[in-house]
């Protein structure tokens, strides 16, 4: 997610993602040309999966992307494990 969108900023935009449940658990990359510590650390504390700086290093990108691809593929394969197992409803699911 750019960061820097017109109208209403990535942050903002992501902010409201998570705040309702079918997209709250997707997960999203920032990215911005803000390289600042700072900057990055925000992002790090709203609960973006990861940070990319412009300009783009493809190969990266692709590394960050695939691992957001593997992630939600983990957590398909647990939400059907949940609901095939009696057992996994004691199992806190928040985290995820």
């Amino acid at each position: 997610m750019d960061i820097q969108m017109p109208e209403m900023d990535g942050l903002t935009a992501f902010k409201k993602s998570q705040e309702i449940k079918e997209t709250k658990c997707i997960p999203v990359i920032a990215l911005t040309a803000h390289a600042m510590d700072c900057d990055i650390k925000k992002a790090s504390d709203m609960g973006f999966s990861s940070y990319i700086t412009k300009p783009i290093d493809v190969p990266g990108f692709l590394n960050e992307v695939d691992k957001a691809l593997a992630w939600l593929t983990l957590f398909d394969t647990i939400l059907n494990l949940k609901k095939l197992s009696h057992s996994a409803d004691d199992i806190d699911f928040s985290y995820y």
